[in-house]
């Protein structure tokens, strides 16, 4: 699904990540872990092809970046879902409209822009928050919501870039086992997180990540 090799990103000559190797296979749960800083949105991003590396060799799902055309990238990228640490959702909307607009924006017909979305919503628990707005849920009912929108579209990696980082011990529990459950239903989950103590008992592989260098 994913795979990595010898992979670095610079911004103005200032070496962000160097020499990176990983590997997701389908189905995987991996964790990067590592302090703020250390380079774990950095290579989410280049997961997400919102960034490119300067050197190395990046496929995601059986294609490799560095050879897409920029008109495939977008499609690519629905395959791909982004959770963020601040949620990334839209204040003057409600949970519905929030995960609806996603498949909008891609021309998906109204009848199945309803059903997709009503499933997901079931799926992380807020059915009954459908017609909330963003601003009147918690932060956790947030994250879940965010989370929503990026499995609208089924894609098969799902990355979450610290997606417990705002949240307090409990909530982030809950929000882990639901990563949990959508990894278990078949979807590869890449989660990064500054939190080495959440990872020690989730399943897969682990990777930590300090100054940009994969240290084990």
């Amino acid at each position: 699904m994913i795979e990595l090799k010898e992979v670095c990103y610079s911004v103005k000559g200032e070496l962000i990540l160097e020499d990176i190797h990983l590997r997701v296979e389908s189905g995987d749960f991996v964790s990067i872990v590592g302090p703020s800083g250390a380079g774990k949105s950095t290579l989410l991003n280049l997961i997400h092809m919102k960034i490119f590396p300067v050197s190395g060799y990046l496929r995601v799902i059986d294609c490799n970046v560095s050879t897409l055309r920029s008109k495939e990238i977008p499609l690519l990228r629905r395959k791909v879902g982004m959770v963020y640490q601040d949620f990334k959702l839209l204040d003057d909307r409600d949970a519905y409209e929030n995960i609806a607009f996603a498949l909008w924006a891609t021309g998906v017909k109204r009848n199945t822009i309803k059903r997709k979305a009503l499933y997901v919503l079931a799926e992380v628990g807020l059915s009954h928050k459908r017609y909330s707005m963003v601003t009147e849920l918690s932060g956790g009912e947030q994250q879940r919501v965010s989370i929503a929108r990026a499995l609208v579209n089924e894609p098969y990696i799902l990355l979450a870039d610290e997606p417990t980082g705002n949240l307090d011990p409990e909530t982030s529990s809950e929000i882990i086992d639901l990563l949990k459950r959508i990894n278990q239903k078949g979807t590869a989950v890449v989660m990064a997180t500054h939190k080495s103590d959440i990872v020690e008992d989730l399943p897969g592989k682990i990777y930590r990540l300090n100054q940009g260098r994969m240290i084990e």
